[in-house]
């Protein structure tokens, strides 16, 4: 039996080259898509806008590359810094998983590994978003097949459900703003009669 030292999945000498400069090109677009992610109304979104689709085109040829699996950080979404403190262990092992990626595509795209994050890395509910818009496609009627690109309201939901309170109390430390009150709550979190 042989033991592998490594758990960054080996790369297929024909696609090293292709896969590095597809990383680097989707790093270049990262910001755009995740401020329409964030902001419905910076762009039209999957489907709707060119950078948007080239992005999530980058992205699926390093996913493909690397067999990075549906439920995966990709190594796109990710930069080399420690993982979020808030998150699970089994969610902070993939962060590693994904970072070691990030860290093998940039050496091999001559380029130096992101070390700065966006605030919405940490965010549990954006990457939820990121993920059904990366990976759900409209099942049935004159659409079938086309990405599914989620109402500002349905993000919103999802955001609220996989909310981290401590992610947010962080980011309003960082901006210098109270924290945003759940409706029905309380400022010490119990409900209002």
């Amino acid at each position: 039996m042989i033991k592998r030292s490594s758990s960054i999945p080996r790369i297929r000498a024909e696609l090293a080259e292709e896969t590095a400069q597809a990383f680097k090109q989707a790093l270049k677009l990262r910001d755009h898509r995740e401020a329409q992610l964030a902001n419905d109304k910076h762009c039209r979104g999957v489907g709707l806008c060119e950078t948007c689709d080239k992005y999530e085109r980058l992205v699926a040829i390093v996913n493909t590359a690397l067999d990075v699996r549906p439920w995966q950080l990709s190594p796109v979404d990710v930069v080399d810094g420690p993982p979020p403190p808030m998150w699970s262990a089994v969610e902070q092992a993939d962060w590693n998983r994904a970072r070691d990626l990030h860290v093998a595509l940039a050496k091999a795209a001559g380029m130096e590994p992101l070390k700065k994050a966006l605030i919405t890395d940490a965010c549990r509910g954006q990457v939820n978003v990121r993920w059904v818009e990366r990976h759900g496609e409209i099942p049935d009627g004159p659409s079938v097949g086309q990405p599914f690109r989620l109402m500002p309201f349905q993000r919103d939901i999802i955001r609220e459900i996989y909310a981290d309170p401590a992610y947010w109390t962080a980011v309003a430390t960082v901006a210098g703003k109270r924290p945003p009150q759940r409706p029905g709550r309380g400022g010490d979190g119990s409900s209002v009669p």
